[in-house]
């Protein structure tokens, strides 16, 4: 096992400029709602990198284009412009290469995110439940909470009910379907 180096740990940074959700009636910034989302320390320093490097140029870029004009907040900003970077820069760099579906997008990535991380949150638990025999549902959904309300809905802001539930369907099957698998692997070894 390679030993933890000093970026292994993660970080919490403040986002609420251009973040998902609902801003206050008549807020002259436009800030929206503020979250804490989590980065590794070598992320957070990339992102300070990227913070005094390229877009203190693409802000100079904007301030020469737009003589006047007040600074934008957000973080990234277009090399062109120095304008903040549009949803449709973001979508056409997800688009770049092999996608998994026609369908693919940022918003579905968000999904898929926050699935994986669910089912890497309770497969052990799920495992050692398994093992031991005991019921699983009564032990996932406080956990599953916990997981949603701890680290996905911090990461990705609010979270509705209906979301929260196709996320527990999609682990649900995904686990039943590890479950299968092993059941079959243990089948299959003593057959030999």
């Amino acid at each position: 096992m390679k030993k933890p180096g000093p970026h292994d740990h993660d970080a919490t940074l403040l986002v609420q400029y251009g973040t998902k959700g609902g801003r206050k009636p008549n807020d002259p910034e436009a800030r929206g709602k503020p979250r804490r989302i989590i980065l590794s320390l070598r992320a957070l320093e990339r992102l300070q990198d990227y913070a005094r490097g390229r877009r203190k140029i693409a802000l100079r870029t904007f301030l020469r284009k737009n003589p006047g004009a007040a600074e934008p907040r957000e973080l990234f900003l277009s090399p062109d412009t120095g304008g903040p970077i549009a949803y449709r820069t973001f979508w056409g760099k997800w688009k770049v290469g092999p996608v998994p579906l026609p369908q693919w997008s940022p918003h579905l990535g968000r999904h898929t995110w926050a699935c994986y991380t669910l089912l890497d949150e309770l497969y052990p638990m799920a495992e050692a439940v398994s093992r031991g025999g005991l019921e699983l549902a009564g032990l996932v959904q406080p956990h599953f909470d916990h997981v949603i309300t701890t680290l996905i809905r911090p990461q990705l802001g609010h979270i509705s009910a209906e979301t929260t539930e196709m996320y527990l369907k999609w682990v649900a099957a995904q686990l039943q379907v590890s479950r299968a698998h092993r059941e079959y692997a243990n089948w299959l070894d003593r057959m030999e």
